[in-house]
């Protein structure tokens, strides 16, 4: 009896699990699907004086339909500008390590 009641509760609890992940992994696919880019812009102080930021700039955003994707209608194209700025320590303008920008 015991080992019976053990194995339904192991068996609520996977499907539980499993319907959870299902859940969250569809909300996550059509949220992405459907939703707006964020941009998110970055700022890190360092132990010293040295700044260091980042802006993102804007999303891009490409739509390809029937209408502009297709033979002899060209190039779909977009842009943004995204910065970096390292401000050296103030106190003798300069940087005390390197800062790797991938």
């Amino acid at each position: 009896m015991k080992e019976k009641k053990k194995r339904i509760i192991i068996t609520t609890a996977g499907l539980l699990i499993l319907l959870i992940t299902i859940i969250g992994a569809t909300y996550a696919y059509f949220t992405a699907q459907m939703g707006e880019g964020v941009g998110t812009d970055i700022n890190a102080s360092t132990g010293t004086t040295d700044s260091l930021s980042f802006q993102a700039g804007k999303a891009i955003n490409i739509v390809a339909n029937q209408e502009n994707f297709g033979k002899d209608k060209g190039n779909q194209s977009d842009s943004t500008t995204a910065t970096a700025t390292l401000v050296a320590n103030n106190v003798d303008n300069h940087a005390l390590y390197n800062f790797i920008c991938i």
